[in-house]
């Protein structure tokens, strides 16, 4: 179709670790937040365009939640 050929096939599982340290860099910096509200609540708040409860979490509060969960 668009004529792209692509030298390997991988899977994201590939690349988790180096997704693992952006992500954990990405929440150092305040670019992210680690967000575990359910999926329904989290649904309801997009439709809504409400903030997260989690967004406005400190820092080191989201950087223990990362090393919790990994």
């Amino acid at each position: 179709m668009l004529g792209i050929t692509y030298d390997k096939f991988s899977y994201t599982s590939d690349h988790f670790d180096l997704l693992q340290d952006l992500c954990e860099k990405m929440i150092k910096l305040g670019k992210a937040y680690v967000d575990d509200t359910e999926p329904e609540t989290m649904k309801k708040e997009r439709e809504e365009r409400k903030d997260s409860v989690n967004r406005n979490n400190s820092k080191s509060y989201q950087q223990r939640h990362v090393q919790l969960i990994t």
